[in-house]
């Protein structure tokens, strides 16, 4: 049914476009726009482009047939609005596309709101969900979803529902939905596909939401990786004769329960020097383990730790460790120290917006806004956005810890991706990779926001 009343949809909208253009294609409207609709002086800054073409006196004099179309040339809506402008202001049926051609939604609007029957699929073309919009009350019902291979999750209104990514290619979570009323407690849904690889024990987690920490306590007092490395290292003789000194870097997965099992070396100075850092790694008392996503339960993750074997000039033996995320200090002798730019390190000069603070607020008030639907509910609150300040000054690995709302979320992350490059973090006058949060507030007695470093 649903797929027959699509096409019907389309193919009325194809038919009265085509008939404006033959009326009067000289007062076709067409404007250039970019992803955040945005209008735009070109087309190498758009991501589509706007057709609004005159009224189509067939049907209905107060309506304007448009489409946009990305740049490849495949459609991206067709529709109509009330007025002759860029400014759509939606009235009728509309149908959206993918980039790939494959329809993305189907809807109706009545003056500027949505209502009746929404069909939505996943970018490969197969149904998504279906709902129902009520817009007297604003009340949705949630009535079919179904998984990206087509199994039922949701029909009727009961069953299980899952929400995507903006591209409507990645489940990010799901919560149960009953009588067409969606459950209130989401859980997280771990993306295997691009954070995880198998082996014969089950996944293992490259790109954690915690990575696994070493604390050991001794029955007096905790102590760190660096304490422990301390305590047991022995530097083989043959390397200190030849004065063979180094970094070794050790894959290891760090299980569920905390041990330590794969070791593998992919770095070493010397053989000799290889084996004694899987030595100590095996002597290591069970970790802290990682987690997959937040509030998720103990995963079993991938690590790469650096144990870094220096010589001092009295010959004292000690070695000093390393693993993403945390520097756990090197023995300098003088010497220059190689930096690793896989780590995440301290630093004496934290990294820095260009420009400073000040700088900041106004990139900040200048490009963020607070999503439209969370200010019509009174949605407010806190999103903490974290990621890596590369030693270039670029940002990497951009994710939100917490947020009040999805949008919100994803409007911070969006707004963190426009960001200019920024200094760096620098250990010893070296641009280093630097960890950094930044909490940013809505508020509905202001635009936005808030900041803090």
């Amino acid at each position: 049914m649903f797929k027959t009343l699509s096409t019907f949809l389309l193919s009325l909208m194809i038919w009265q476009t085509a008939s404006a253009q033959n009326n009067n294609i000289s007062d076709t409207l067409i404007c250039y726009l970019n992803k955040n609709n945005v209008i735009v002086n070109n087309k190498d800054s758009a991501t589509y482009v706007l057709f609004v073409y005159p009224h189509d006196l067939t049907v209905n004099r107060k309506l304007y047939p448009f489409r946009q179309y990305y740049l490849n040339g495949k459609a991206k809506s067709i529709g109509f609005t009330s007025a002759h402008s860029p400014i759509l202001t939606l009235e009728g049926p509309l149908i959206n596309f993918f980039p790939n051609g494959h329809r993305q939604s189907t809807m109706t609007f009545k003056e500027g709101k949505m209502f009746g029957t929404v069909i939505q699929n996943y970018a490969s073309g197969k149904l998504y969900a279906v709902q129902e919009y009520d817009p007297s009350n604003n009340n949705v019902k949630f009535v079919e979803c179904r998984d990206t291979s087509g199994n039922v999750l949701a029909e009727k209104g009961n069953g299980k529902w899952v929400q995507l990514d903006e591209n409507y290619t990645k489940l990010l979570r799901y919560t149960s939905v009953k009588n067409g009323i969606l459950g209130i407690i989401w859980h997280p849904i771990i993306d295997t596909t691009r954070y995880a690889y198998y082996d014969s024990t089950g996944p293992v987690i490259t790109q954690p939401y915690t990575i696994p920490s070493y604390i050991y306590n001794s029955g007096t007092q905790p102590y760190d990786f660096d304490t422990f490395l301390d305590n047991n290292l022995f530097y083989p003789d043959e390397d200190v004769k030849k004065k063979i000194s180094g970094d070794v870097a050790v894959t290891v997965i760090v299980e569920k329960d905390g041990t330590l099992t794969r070791l593998r070396v992919t770095k070493t100075p010397s053989a000799t020097l290889g084996e004694e850092a899987l030595r100590l790694l095996g002597l290591s008392s069970p970790w802290t383990p990682g987690i997959a996503v937040a509030g998720g339960p103990p995963a079993r993750v991938q690590i790469d730790i650096l144990v870094c074997f220096r010589l001092s000039n009295s010959d004292d033996k000690l070695a000093k460790g390393i693993y993403p995320h945390a520097y756990l200090s090197y023995l300098t002798t003088g010497k220059e120290v190689k930096l690793s730019a896989d780590s995440i390190y301290k630093f004496n000069k934290s990294p820095e917006f260009p420009g400073g603070q000040d700088a900041f607020m106004k990139f900040l008030f200048s490009n963020i806004k607070y999503p439209r639907n969370d200010r019509e509910n009174g949605i407010s609150g806190k999103v903490i956005v974290e990621f890596i300040i590369e030693p270039d000054g670029s940002l990497t690995n951009i994710h939100v810890i917490q947020g009040p709302s999805q949008t919100m979320k994803d409007e911070v992350i969006r707004f963190i991706k426009l960001s200019p490059k920024w200094k760096p973090a620098l250990l010893n006058d070296k641009p280093v990779r630097a960890n950094y949060k930044l909490p940013v507030s809505f508020s509905l007695n202001q635009q936005v926001i808030n900041f803090s470093n």
